[in-house]
């Protein structure tokens, strides 16, 4: 009797230690996913990748600033990965379907070059991803919406500033950027066609010429155009923050600032050291701050249901000068917080 009861009384110790073995196992996985939760809950963070042109321009710096204050406001967390320069198409390609890989909440994109994105854009919006472009989309307009300038007009104003300086006459010579880019072929397009239009007593010099956003190599340009011209032009225009300031760097080795004139597109710390030494005249400045800012916001609409029915937003230009570089308006524009 006493044998059998020492065997029930180790049955039911087993059979407690058991089930207190399990009752902790359960309690500690349950603790684990209560844990994860509240941390997601508490972050309340969703993804964004942000993918642009370049890693040196103050212009898609600032694309990211806007990008990153939209994401502070809404309680996303931003991935900056951007190619090293606008020429390598590949590298860019590559990050794009990496992003996609990563699944994120949404994806903003700065196309390189129209032909080359499209295929990764149709890819990113096959796996269910919202997509927005800055500054320039694909050839489809795969995207579900583009915010950007409208580049056409912006170079347009550009022509006709560039114009009034010169008193309606000359020669100009003109650098683009990168070959292929939507914004930059929109930028040569409204230039050209607004002197040709109104200008008949200006030409320009040159067929299409890029410097691959380099500018050392816009510089060089501008100094074998310099050297084969013996210096008989009137206007040197660069129709990106790059092509402009090499443009600008030449003139001034040649001793030519303020005898040659120079406009062109973007602003940067050194363009504006330019306009206020009066090496460059002019120059037409986009919003890049604006079009990061609201490429999230437009992320947002998306995944709350919202077709933006792939439109072009115009998020602004203005021209600069001397005579205006230093007021508030410009400032927000060139120096947002």
């Amino acid at each position: 009797m006493k044998k059998r009861f020492m065997v029930l009384l180790l049955i039911g110790t087993m059979l407690i230690s058991l089930c207190a073995c399990g009752s902790s196992s359960k309690s500690d996985s349950k603790a684990s996913n209560d844990s994860g939760e509240k941390t997601e809950d508490s972050t309340n963070e969703k993804t964004i990748y942000a993918i642009f042109k370049d890693s040196s321009s103050v212009f898609f710096a600032d694309m990211g600033k806007g990008a990153q204050k939209a994401c502070d406001e809404l309680g996303y967390k931003l991935v900056v990965q951007n190619p090293p320069s606008e020429g390598d198409i590949d590298k860019q390609i590559s990050l794009v379907e990496s992003a996609i890989t990563a699944k994120p909440f949404g994806i903003v994109l700065s196309c390189i070059a129209m032909d080359p994105l499209t295929t990764p854009c149709h890819e990113v919006k096959d796996a269910g991803i919202p997509l927005t472009c800055c500054d320039a989309g694909d050839a489809d307009k795969t995207y579900d919406a583009l915010y950007a300038t409208d580049c056409y007009k912006a170079a347009s104003d550009l022509a006709v500033k560039t114009a009034d300086l010169m008193d309606g006459k000359g020669k100009i010579f003109l650098i683009n950027a990168v070959a292929g880019a939507q914004s930059c072929m929109d930028r040569e397009d409204g230039f050209r066609d607004t002197i040709k239009d109104k200008y008949p007593d200006i030409e320009i010099i040159n067929d299409a010429l890029f410097c691959d956003n380099d500018k050392t190599k816009a510089a060089n340009q501008t100094l074998d155009m310099l050297t084969s011209t013996n210096g008989d032009i009137d206007a040197v225009v660069g129709l990106n923050e790059n092509a402009l300031i090499g443009a600008a760097t030449a003139i001034t080795e040649r001793g030519l600032s303020g005898k040659v004139i120079v406009t062109g597109v973007d602003c940067s710390d050194d363009v504006a050291a330019y306009i206020k030494d009066s090496t460059i005249a002019a120059t037409s400045v986009q919003n890049p701050f604006q079009m990061g800012y609201q490429a999230v916001y437009g992320i947002k609409e998306v995944s709350e249901g919202k077709d933006l029915g792939h439109a072009m937003i115009d998020t602004g230009s203005a021209i600069v000068t001397k005579d205006n570089i230093d007021s508030d308006e410009i400032q927000a524009i060139i120096k947002p917080q």
